[in-house]
């Protein structure tokens, strides 16, 4: 068995295991590659704490949904799970999790997408890894399903766009990249016309070009009884997950020349767009306001996040005072499209005008001024113990940096970075984010 140093980074967090508290990393853990090319990580539980929920999860890169957005991704990975097979119903499979209490679930990000059981037990774990395995690499694509799918998705589609708060974030976005009024093209979903163009052909080009075996990674986790001592436990575990990943999939190959093309409408920011506003029939109105983030590297990043953590609590604390303030402010700090803070917060129509001034004099007051110590050294402490957070507990699932490196040494890159900056850094960073070009849209009733 050849372990691949290399792929230890690659590892999926979920769940919480008090030893991955105490000792920061994961225990009894075995790499290799299978023979037909896929990453297989395992990791045996022991016997103490077999009444945790083990983990099955199996990652396919390249085909999330900034791949190629529009909705295509997004269609994929629900076709390819409790949908008919070679030798299974669609109805067949979602009737038989059900009466066991458990879900194929898929999760879609920006690089990737995440296949995996909700609710598994360590007794079943074996069968049902290998029923997701046989679900997605024998996933027969029936016309009749690909339809039903689609009007699940538009269903999908028209809930979020009824959802204000999404949608003006999503239309500041779609100014500041040139994308209005397309702007839900900036969403995992894509347009309502995007998915009626959706069809079983996509499914079939992603899945030959992408879903190989040396394009995935299998996350493992579980307690299965032994009759063995603990020492080859883990060595025995990885056998059979090995075995049971090698009878799905085939190596890498491609048809007719099928590429999901990366999404970056870099060009299209050329110049500020002043407020909007848009009449919709809610009680509250929305603002979002896009930022771009010039000279987008490493360090500048990092900086950009403490810098949003810092606008989030000078907006809070300067709106707050204000009578018919409806939520707490939330400056974020978006990886791709290019780079770009989205702020958004919503406030009763009476205090319209007077809040979005507020923002406008606290970007002032950060341009000419900066910010102080005390804020960097209270925004740089909460950033470094959500990131702690997040690889201790595994909320975070798999994160994906712009070098693709995932997990622990991603996270321990972050916290480095962090506790590098310096106050000059900040506010280098402020003046050029606050300064280039932004878009503001505003969604509610006319104040």
């Amino acid at each position: 068995m050849r372990i691949i140093s290399d792929q230890l980074s690659l590892l999926d967090l979920s769940g919480n295991l008090e030893r991955r508290i105490e000792h920061g990393v994961l225990l009894g853990q075995r790499v290799s590659r299978a023979s037909n090319g896929m990453t297989v990580i395992t990791e045996d539980v022991p016997p103490e704490y077999q009444r945790q929920q083990p983990i099955i999860s199996l990652y396919v890169f390249n085909v999330g949904y900034l791949n190629h957005p529009f909705g295509v991704p997004h269609g994929i990975a629900h076709m390819l799970l409790e949908r008919s097979t070679d030798t299974r119903t669609g109805e067949d499979i979602l009737q038989s999790a059900e009466e066991r209490g458990i879900i194929f679930n898929d999760q879609l990000e920006r690089g990737y997408a995440k296949y995996f059981v909700d609710n598994p037990t360590n007794h079943q774990l074996f069968e049902l890894l290998s029923e997701l395995l046989d679900q997605i690499s024998n996933a027969r694509i029936d016309p009749k399903e690909v339809e039903l799918e689609k009007g699940n998705m538009r269903d999908e589609a028209r809930r979020w766009e009824s959802d204000s708060e999404v949608v003006s974030s999503l239309m500041a976005r779609g100014m500041l990249f040139g994308l209005y009024p397309n702007y839900f093209r900036l969403w995992e979903q894509g347009t309502i016309d995007d998915l009626e163009a959706f069809s079983g052909q996509d499914v079939k080009n992603a899945k030959s070009a992408y879903y190989h075996s040396s394009n995935m990674t299998l996350f493992v986790s579980g307690s299965v009884h032994y009759d063995i001592s603990t020492i080859n436990r883990a060595d025995r575990f990885h056998h059979d997950i090995l075995d049971i990943s090698e009878r799905f999939f085939t190596e890498s190959h491609h048809a007719n020349g099928f590429r999901f093309k990366p999404f970056y409408p870099k060009a299209s920011i050329t110049k500020s767009v002043p407020l909007q506003h848009f009449d919709r029939d809610i009680p509250d109105i929305f603002l979002s306001k896009a930022y771009s983030v010039p000279e987008p590297n490493e360090k500048n990043y990092a900086a950009a996040e403490v810098l949003a953590r810092i606008l989030t609590i000078r907006t809070y604390i300067r709106l707050r005072m204000q009578e018919g303030f409806s939520y707490s402010p939330q400056f974020k700090l978006l990886e791709a499209p290019e780079y770009a803070f989205v702020f958004r917060t919503s406030f009763g129509p009476q205090h319209a005008r007077e809040s979005i001034d507020e923002l406008h004099s606290i970007e002032k007051d950060i341009i000419a001024q900066g910010v102080d110590q005390r804020e960097l050294e209270i925004a740089r402490s909460g950033l470094i113990n959500t990131a702690r957070r997040l690889y201790r507990d595994g909320t975070s699932l798999i994160r994906q940096h712009k070098d693709e490196r995932l997990g622990r040494i991603f996270f321990d890159r972050r916290i480095s970075l962090f506790e590098g900056l310096v106050l000059e850094d900040i506010n280098k960073v402020a003046k050029m984010v606050l300064t280039s070009p932004s878009a503001e849209v505003a969604l509610g009733p006319r104040y």
